[in-house]
Formats: structure tokens, sequence, C-alpha cells
């Protein structure tokens, strides 16, 4: 066989020369990744076994190569892995012995049933005919300036009686209702305590001033009932000091709003009021 022009190599020794070269590079090859495969798994600190089956062959050039690859399901614990469980498995120095000593029933006491926690968190069910005939109660209905109610321990505001609670009842009551931002008792409660302090000889301009604030809040709320018993007080007080022009206009006022709500009582005594004290009945009013 003839490779080169200079040299004539024929036979078996050609051939052997020919396919030297691909053995050589076969066996490099397979040397790589042997080396590599090793050292990643020294790196890892798990030896190969020398027991495991071969699962791959090479033959070339009558030379058969066999490359080992390790099976992870038969691979012994890593010493690294041994060490982190020893580690956690190990107890701190100084309460081995009284972990050692300690009760194992101490650590298996069960835990409360998840019923019985839900049940105290929880408290009473209710049955679904119970559930039922609580969401079909219809909330209750709230006018637009309150309840429409006066705490009993007010006066209502068409009564001119003496209230049960004293001055100072009235304005821890009136604070309360300030603290609460609630203008409807703010109204009904200073139409109160101007009542109140009316009846005692308390003093007069702080009385109007709470008859004010009520008829202001009560015009805006819409709450008739302490507007016009409001107008009525403040105008007994002025005419009282001799200003009986304003005193017949808000009694005039008074006598519209039960005009306007039909009450024909309380419309004539604001009629008997204005007679009485030569108001005249034919004035065109503005708000004020």
């Amino acid at each position: 066989m003839i490779l080169t022009t200079l040299i004539d190599i024929g036979g078996t020794a050609g051939w052997v020369l020919l396919l030297l070269p691909y053995a050589v590079l076969l066996l490099v090859a397979a040397t790589v990744i042997l080396g590599r495969d090793r050292a990643a798994t020294e790196q890892a600190g798990m030896p190969l076994s020398q027991e495991q089956a071969p699962d791959e062959r090479t033959v070339a050039g009558g030379v058969e190569l066999r490359h080992a690859e390790r099976s992870s399901r038969d691979a012994p614990p890593s010493p690294l892995a041994e060490s982190a469980a020893g580690s956690l498995g190990r107890a701190p120095s100084g309460i081995s012995g009284e972990i050692a000593s300690r009760p194992a029933s101490a650590d298996s006491a069960a835990p409360p049933t998840a019923a019985g926690s839900i049940e105290r968190e929880v408290g009473p069910q209710f049955s679904g005919a119970e559930r039922g005939a609580a969401s079909k109660t219809p909330p209750a209905s709230k006018p637009p300036w309150g309840t429409g109610r006066v705490p009993a321990t007010t006066t209502m505001p068409n009564d001119r009686g003496t209230a049960a609670p004293t001055t100072a009842d009235l304005e821890l009551l009136l604070v309360a209702a300030e603290q609460r931002f609630d203008d409807a008792e703010v109204a009904r409660l200073s139409l109160a305590l101007a009542r109140e302090l009316i009846v005692t000889d308390g003093p007069g301009t702080t009385a109007q001033s709470h008859l004010r604030r009520a008829i202001i809040l009560a015009s805006r709320l819409g709450d008739n009932d302490t507007h016009a018993a409001a107008r009525l007080e403040l105008g007994d007080l002025l005419g009282a000091e001799g200003d009986m022009t304003t005193a017949c206009e808000h009694w005039q006022i008074a006598r519209q709003i039960f005009w306007d709500g039909g009450d024909k009582n309380r419309l004539a005594d604001a009629d008997r009021r204005m007679i009485a004290n030569g108001c005249p009945t034919d004035w065109v009013l503005n708000d004020f």
C-alpha cells in the first residue's frame, strides 16, 4: 500500500499504520472522559465502585474499552452528608443528658382537635333556619336627622317642663355628642340645656347661644320639631329683653313650620303668642 511517494508500505503493516492514529484518538478521548468523570466523583467525595456493571462499550482496533457509570441508587452515602446528619442529630454539649432523661410522654401530648379550637374561636353555631331568619330581618329605618328619639335623661323639644338631669349632666351629654359628631343629638341637647338654663335662671346669653345652635343644626337636618321649639324659646328670651321685632320674627317662623306640618294645636299656640305681643301676621319672612 502506497502511503506517500517516498515510502511504500503494504500488507498488514500498512493497515496498522493507517488505523493507528484513529486508535490513539479514541484512546485519548476515552481517557479524557474517564478522567473527567473520576475527577467529578472524587470532588463530590464519592469514589467509584469497582463492582458496578458496565453500561457502555467501545470497540476499536481490537481494543475493548469499558466505561462504568455510578448508579445513584446504589451509591454509598457521602461523607459530607454523613457529617451533616451527624451534626444535626447530635445535641449541644450540656443538654444531651437533659434530652436523654426527658420522658417521651412530655412531647407526645396530643394537640387540641381542630373542631375544639374552631368552636372556641367562632362560638356556638346556628342552624340554617336560624341564619336565614337573621338574614331576613330588615334594618331599622333611620330619619335623615337621626333616630328621632331624645334620650330619657333629656327633655323633649316640645316639653317646657324641667328636665330630670342637672345642667352639668346635660353639658356632659352635649360634649359626648359633639365628640361623636352627632349633630342631631347636639341640636336636641342644646335645646334641652337652654331650657334648663332658663328654668334655673342661668346666663341668658348662654341660653341664647345654645338655642341658635339648635336652630342652625335642626334647620340643616330637617328636624322641624327641634327647629320650631328653639325658635319659640329664643323669641321668648328676646321678647323679655325688649327686642320684639326679632322675637316676632322667630315666632312667625315657628308658626310657619307648624302650618306646613299641619300641627293645629301648636299653630294655635303660636298665633296666641303673636297676637298677645302685637306681632303682625302678614310679614313676608326671609330665612335668617
